[in-house]
């Protein structure tokens, strides 16, 4: 907001391009989770797939979340949607295979269920009968 209200005091383009630049360099670095002007501000304007992929960075290696969880983070009830948002996840930074059913079950993974289990273990969480203990690896929001 300062730097807007001095960019029209001075009418200066530079300061309008400098402008400019922060907020493509915030967006950029959305999914790396540096940018320091994220906050709940901005969280505000980001689309529901967005915020489902900011939410999901969050989960750390060796945890896992639930559909419902990250609904509840985002104050809606839409799980299915989540579900949606993660199966047509664009990118490699976003770890939805992170994400289970509120039942520990593993559920949905657009490259299979088996490689979604692999890739759990593979991060020290234990699968077994493809359900998942939620009282040990449960991450919440």
């Amino acid at each position: 907001m300062v730097l807007c209200q001095l960019a029209i005091k001075l009418d200066s383009y530079v300061a309008w391009i400098y402008i400019i630049l922060s907020i493509v360099e915030c967006y950029d670095n959305l999914f790396y989770n540096n940018c320091r002007a994220f906050d709940g501000k901005i969280f505000l304007k980001m689309n529901f797939s967005e915020k489902v992929y900011y939410l999901c960075k969050k989960i750390p290696k060796g945890k896992v979340s639930t559909y419902k969880e990250i609904a509840k983070a985002m104050k809606t009830k839409a799980y299915r949607a989540v579900g949606n948002a993660l199966n047509k996840n664009p990118y490699k930074e976003v770890p939805c295979h992170r994400v289970i059913n509120s039942k520990g079950h593993l559920h949905g993974f657009a490259r299979g269920i088996r490689k979604k289990e692999k890739m759990l273990v593979k991060e020290g969480v234990m699968v077994k009968n493809d359900m998942v203990d939620l009282r040990k690896y449960l991450y919440k929001f």
